[in-house]
């Protein structure tokens, strides 16, 4: 055990060797004090150093205790081999300890400046414990990012990367909260900075800029001694309100451009995102993302908005512009209250000019009223710009705002080193520039992905289109190697194709030519054979005209007809004969029913509809100097709409003998048969009536002369009107009505003229387009 000791006094002292000549000095309670130093430079040196001594000193013990035991076992076995053995085992004791010593010394000679405090073994020990804290964080950090990669498969590579990268992305992407905060402010902040521009302008400045600039003018001749500082005060105040009212102007140009661009970048987000919130549940992790970069951006634009409206020049004139006004108007109280508001003080009647009361300047004297009245109503939002002028003019200086920021830093670091003061002080009393610029970049990064998304998408699509274009051109060189291979498709071609299949272009040429002639003759008689039709109907329409004039039914009619009134009379004029033609004459009646005739075919064509009904027809005729038809409706003298609503109705004028403009033919009120009109001319019929309206927004129009076979064709709501017959012979007329199917569309062409068709019908289309 002794030994044991030694061997771990002389480690000791081998690591301390400044310790050793007091060891020495001892004798037998050197050990005690050994092992105390021992303990006593482990707490002194690093842990780790006192971690290896005291493992040799408990190797060492263990040993000890072992060796004890043993050898105590074996002196009770070998008590009695006698004393003989004993002191054999003493002489071999001391053998032992001899040994042990030398070998110390041996291992302390050799071993002792290696397992000295700055040895090779200490340094190793010393670089070994020093990197087990790194290699041990290393091994964790592997252990997590493992399991956060086997995490990662199931997220997008981009969303991965930027968790585990967690405090670098959020320090370089994601905004200041300030600004965001900020911005959520900055609309209710424009807005109300407008009120307070526009309020000021219109109400104060303008008004009070308006009566000094015209005392300026009126009283530029007129002296007022009387009220000191009278005419000082008007030029002052005249030019400090004209200066603050065009900064507030310019302010108020910046702040709609602000709200302008603030508003036309949230309607594009709001559009770009609109699929992104019509269903919340669905979305990802790049939607959400995409989400919150979007409005990120749209709340840091408004920042950058709002640093546009901020001007430091503009505010400290409109501060500083404020005050003087302010200070004027406590001067303009004054003069108030000492010489204008005591009568008698001043005079201003003409009479007292050589009075030195006398004050000739008396438009100046009204504006100091006005002035002070608009100072009274307006004072205290004066009074509030000033102050926050001046408290923005304090806050913006660098050392009031380094104090402001420290005390928050001390705020909180006081409370848990949460940063909320600090946020609120950069959101809400001033903006730090680096935020502001952070924002500015922001923007502008955001807007230039987005311009490289587009231009990147257009690019697509041309590529696209011309790979389409590419493919279709490719088609067409196919298409015309085969065309070709076939001996080619042009004109050239097809001749010499036939050419070398013996055709005659000579026959060809000549059976061309008959054709044509046969074709001309062939329309020749349908000319011929339309214009007979036309007269045989004229001439049978005019017997049973003739026949009923002379029938004794007829004469009793007209006898009765010429007992009545003069007003009765003078209608009866207007159209002398009138009744249903088709009832009298089946040619008639074949000829205005036939659907596959000339007739029919036309108005179904001016309709829009095949499906066509005839509502009725009528004759009529005008002697000599029967007078003109007053202006009507032919639907509603006829009482269509009432019976018949919803339909539309084509009307066919035909003369039954060739009439000129002398005769009567029909004028035409343009653009009267609209079922809708503009608001003049409602405003027009409800002060004067609607033929005033119709007369006065109308043009009026005639047909030209009729031949035998025209026919005139209009809208049955039009207004027009048979002129007086002027000639020397009577006019005989014959016209009927065919009505469209009631809700169909019946687009009736008018103010068109076409000349004679085919069927040798004049189409006179009078009015304007109308769908129905």
């Amino acid at each position: 055990m002794k030994v044991l000791i030694s061997l771990a006094l002389a480690v000791a002292t081998a690591m301390h060797p400044t310790e050793k000549s007091t060891l020495s000095a001892d004798g037998a309670e050197s050990s005690e004090s050994s092992m105390m130093l021992v303990v006593h430079t482990a707490m002194a040196d690093p842990w780790w150093t006192g971690t290896i001594v005291g493992t040799v000193v408990i190797v060492a013990g263990a040993a000890g205790a072992y060796f004890y035991l043993n050898k105590d076992k074996q002196t009770t076995e070998d008590v009695e081999a006698g004393s003989i053995k004993a002191e054999k085992s003493a002489l071999t004791s001391e053998a032992l300890t001899s040994q042990a010593e030398d070998m110390i010394e041996k291992a302390k000679e050799r071993f002792g400046s290696k397992l000295s405090a700055d040895g090779d073994v200490v340094q190793i020990l010393q670089g070994k414990a020093q990197g087990f804290g790194e290699r041990l964080k290393t091994l964790v950090m592997n252990e997590l990012n493992s399991a956060a990669s086997s995490v990662g498969k199931a997220l997008e590579a981009d969303d991965c990367a930027a968790i585990l990268e967690w405090d670098s992305n959020i320090s370089a992407n994601f905004p200041s909260l300030s600004v965001l905060l900020a911005g959520l402010l900055v609309p209710v902040n424009l807005s109300i900075n407008y009120a307070c521009h526009v309020s000021q302008v219109f109400l104060v400045l303008l008004p009070i800029g308006v009566v000094t600039a015209l005392s300026e003018y009126a009283d530029r001749d007129h002296s007022c001694t009387s009220i000191p500082g009278l005419r000082l005060w008007a030029r002052i105040t005249a030019c400090t309100v004209l200066l603050v009212m065009c900064c507030r102007l310019i302010m108020m140009k910046r702040i709609t451009s602000a709200q302008r661009d603030l508003r036309a970048k949230s309607e594009a987000v709001r559009s770009k995102l609109a699929h992104l919130e019509k269903d919340p549940r669905d979305l990802s992790f790049t939607d959400l993302r995409e989400l919150f970069a979007a409005h990120a951006s749209t709340l840091q634009q408004a920042v950058v908005c709002e640093s546009h409206c901020t001007s430091p020049v503009m505010s400290h004139i409109i501060g500083l512009g404020t005050l003087i006004w302010l200070l004027s108007t406590f001067y303009n109280t004054y003069l108030y209250f000492a010489y204008m508001f005591v009568p008698g003080v001043v005079a201003f009647h003409p009479a007292a000019a050589e009075d030195p009361s006398y004050c000739a300047a008396w438009v100046t004297v009204c504006a100091s009223k006005v002035a002070l009245l608009v100072a009274v109503l307006f004072f205290f939002m004066n009074l509030v710009t000033v102050a926050l002028w001046i408290f923005q003019s304090v806050l913006n200086s660098s050392a009031v705002s380094s104090k402001i920021s420290m005390q928050a830093r001390l705020l909180d670091s006081a409370n848990f080193g949460i940063p909320a003061g600090q946020l609120l002080v950069k959101a809400f009393l001033f903006r730090a520039e680096s935020d502001v610029l952070t924002a500015k970049f922001a923007v502008s990064m955001r807007e230039s992905s987005e311009l490289a998304q587009l231009y990147a998408d257009t690019e697509a699509r041309l590529n696209a289109l011309k790979e389409k274009v590419n493919r279709k051109e490719g088609s067409v060189e196919k298409m015309q190697k085969e065309i070709d291979a076939l001996g080619g498709g042009s004109l050239e071609a097809s001749v010499q194709r036939m050419s070398e299949k013996g055709l005659d272009f000579d026959q060809l040429r000549g059976k061309g030519v008959a054709m044509v002639e046969a074709a001309h003759q062939q329309a020749a008689q349908m000319e011929v054979a339309a214009t007979d039709e036309i007269e045989k109907l004229s001439e049978r329409v005019q017997e049973i005209i003739k026949q009923v004039t002379e029938s004794d039914s007829f004469k009793a009619a007209q006898a009765k007809a010429l007992d009545a009134a003069e007003n009765a009379q003078q209608t009866s004029k207007e159209v002398r004969f009138t009744f249903a033609v088709h009832e009298l004459d089946r040619t008639v009646a074949d000829f205005v029913s036939k659907q596959s005739g000339s007739l029919w075919q036309e108005a179904a064509r001016l309709a829009g509809t095949e499906e066509l009904c005839v509502l009725m027809d009528r004759g009529f005729a005008k002697d000599p100097g029967d007078p003109e038809t007053h202006w009507h409706r032919d639907d509603e003298a006829v009482g269509i709409p009432a019976l018949h609503g919803g339909i539309r109705t084509v009307h066919a004028w035909i003369p039954l003998k060739a009439m000129g403009k002398e005769l009567g033919t029909l004028r035409y009120l343009i653009g009267t048969h609209r079922r809708e009109y503009e608001w003049y001319e409602q405003l027009l019929a409800s002060l004067w009536g609607w033929e005033f309206a119709w007369f006065a927004t109308s043009r009026t129009e005639q047909d030209d002369a009729l031949e035998l076979g025209d026919v005139a064709w209009h809208d049955g709501f039009i207004l027009h009107s048979a002129g007086s017959n002027q000639g020397q012979q009577g006019a005989a007329h014959f016209f009927d009505i065919l009505a469209a199917e009631a809700m169909r569309t019946a687009h009736i062409q008018t103010d068109v003229k076409e000349q004679r068709s085919e069927c040798q019908h004049k189409i006179q289309r009078v009015g304007t387009d109308h769908d129905c």
